[in-house]
């Protein structure tokens, strides 16, 4: 499983230790960790803090356990963030370009998006009065949102929905799921 999951993620940095049935992915420090526990067939995904330890997934299927063992440890590790155009962004934005700062959008990014309609299987970028929300496949992700925070989260989240749908498709090469869809494993990645 850890040569699966190694090969996979080529391009993503990490250290590991294992410990008989754990084994334990960090960056810098074991203390903010991801830990994959394999007792007999029960596969656990932990994501640690310090003292703060939060079950992320629990299965007894080896290849579910690897599917979210690796969304979950390039959504840790793998850094999408672009602070470059999310400044350009959050710049458009505060002068009023709501326009410009969309069409910067479109052309960073492979995924599409909605503003104004929540949309399945779409990050949708909603506003309330001067307020915004975003949601993908209906579900609320992050709400209260000023404009300029709203269309550079939108930003940052659609490079994680293309990066996400990149992974999916190459974890399939490998594990052979079929009760979990590119949106499913979409989801699950959001929401670590």
């Amino acid at each position: 499983m850890f040569n699966k999951i190694q090969a996979i993620l080529f391009d993503v940095k990490f250290q590991t230790h294992i410990d008989g049935d754990k084994i334990t992915f960090y960056k810098d420090f074991p203390e903010d960790s991801i830990t994959l526990k394999m007792q007999g067939n029960e596969y656990s995904i932990f994501e640690v803090h310090r003292e703060s330890v939060r079950e992320l997934v629990s299965t007894t299927s080896k290849d579910i356990a690897l599917f979210f063992t690796i969304a979950t440890l390039d959504n840790f590790f793998f850094n999408t963030n672009d602070t470059i155009k999310a400044r350009e962004i959050r710049s458009l934005v505060k002068l009023d370009q709501i326009n410009e700062a969309i069409e910067l959008i479109k052309q960073e990014v492979d995924t599409a998006f909605s503003l104004g309609n929540i949309e399945h299987e779409k990050l949708s970028l909603i506003q309330q009065n001067n307020i915004y929300s975003l949601y993908f496949n209906g579900k609320i992700i992050l709400d209260h949102l000023s404009p300029q925070r709203a269309y550079v989260t939108l930003f940052n989240y659609l490079k994680k929905v293309d990066r996400a749908a990149k992974l999916y498709y190459r974890v399939i090469q490998s594990v052979k799921i079929e009760n979990i869809t590119l949106y499913d494993f979409i989801d699950f990645y959001l929401k670590k």
